[in-house]
């Protein structure tokens, strides 16, 4: 058996994005970008007032002259007029400031034409104003290659007429359970037959990481070879059913080239792994081989398939996310446990892992209590409380 952190780097070291694609800003979400993204406009595009307001210059102010009002013709105020000796506007926080005005004083809606400064008030070049380009200039570079897009970077890329950003192609995973005492989550369990939950239960997560699963059901044993090939046509298929026997024989039988058998993790680490090549050597297909079992399945792809699938979308490895371990249990022997917790967060900030009383791989109930997974690594402990651990989040 691999050790948890070999396996994922061995699975990562054979897994090569695919080729970078155009894709619509509205559908970019979650890909990763495989061209930089340089700003063509200076952000904001123009002298902006901050608050509603009056616009003039500050030398006219000094001076002592009278003020005379006059109004915008634009849609926004302050656009498409100049102030000069004797003359100040009307603006609005967020438009435009009018040509020639460098200050802008706060006051009260009114219709007088004219205005008379409050004694006292002083006075100053670039007041509740932001210039042209003061976030961000043209020809700046914003995003670099490798950047996952988030939703508060598409309105950045919208404003800089980034409407087709090159990505990543997002991952056809298939997902596949076989089985003779397996139903659909629809139908009934009659005849000590039950319903196949681990095709969904590793579903949800492959959509939160911009995947594309395609969930191929469940089938008895003689489906298999039929339902492995089908699924063969993704870049990644997770196979789930019983570890070697005839899953395992089928596998090879269509060309999955084993790389490695288990991996040292309780639960999750009954798991095969192999790919498929193409005519010129290169990998075409990552197979995963999972038990039918929901957490057992959930845990290896969270911890294990998590990084190829970053990986095969253009991203680097996860950064794990760290918590504090808020519980106590013996001294970890060869493989590494994966713990479902509940997160709590404290007054100080810090976020406690409380690891769910009595829930084993078999409890469903138990675990939809769960917010997350923490690793304790193989041979460490005992652990008993302060101790910082990896906490994989599942996404509720």
């Amino acid at each position: 058996m691999l050790s948890l952190n070999a396996a994922r780097q061995l699975i990562t070291t054979l897994a090569l994005p695919g080729e970078p694609i155009s894709v619509a800003l509205t559908e970019a979400l979650g890909l990763v970008l495989a061209e930089p993204v340089v700003a063509d406009v200076d952000l904001p595009p123009f002298d902006r007032a901050t608050v509603d307001g009056l616009a003039f210059r500050v030398a006219d102010a000094q001076s002592g002259i009278a003020l005379r009002l006059i109004s915008s013709k634009g849609y926004r105020s302050g656009d498409g007029i100049e102030v000069g000796p004797g003359r100040a506007a009307r603006v609005k926080a967020g438009d435009p400031l009018p040509v020639g005005a460098d200050t802008v004083v706060a006051e009260p809606p009114s219709r007088s034409k004219h205005f008379s400064l409050p004694p006292n008030l002083e006075l100053a070049p670039g007041r509740h104003i932001v210039r042209r380009g003061n976030w961000l200039t043209a020809g700046t570079p914003i995003l670099s290659v490798g950047t996952r897009l988030t939703s508060a970077m598409v309105g950045l890329l919208a404003s800089q007429g980034c409407t087709h950003p090159v990505c990543h192609r997002r991952v056809r995973v298939a997902v596949a359970a076989v089985g003779d005492d397996l139903v659909g989550p629809g139908d009934a369990p009659v005849l000590n037959r039950e319903r196949n939950a681990a095709n969904l239960a590793v579903t949800a997560p492959l959509l939160q990481w911009g995947a594309m699963p395609l969930d191929l059901g469940a089938v008895g044993r003689e489906g298999l070879e039929g339902i492995v090939h089908r699924a063969l046509s993704a870049q990644v298929a997770l196979i789930l059913g019983p570890i070697g026997g005839l899953v395992s024989r089928t596998l090879e039988r269509v060309g999955v080239i084993p790389i490695f058998e288990g991996v040292a993790l309780e639960p999750g680490g009954a798991m095969n792994y192999g790919v498929v090549r193409d005519s010129l050597g290169r990998v075409s297909t990552h197979v995963v081989h999972l038990t039918t079992e929901p957490l057992a399945a959930l845990a290896a792809v969270l911890l294990v398939v998590a990084p190829l699938i970053t990986r095969l979308q253009g991203g680097d490895r996860l950064t794990p996310r760290l918590a504090v371990w808020n519980g106590s249990h013996p001294r970890t022997g060869s493989m590494a446990r994966a713990i479902p917790v509940r997160l709590i967060h404290t007054p100080e900030a810090r976020c406690l892992a409380q690891p769910l009383e009595g829930c084993d791989s078999a409890d469903l109930p138990g675990f939809a209590q769960a917010e997350a997974f923490v690793v304790l690594e193989a041979e460490s402990g005992p652990w008993v409380g302060g101790e910082l651990v990896e906490a994989v989040h599942l996404g509720r």
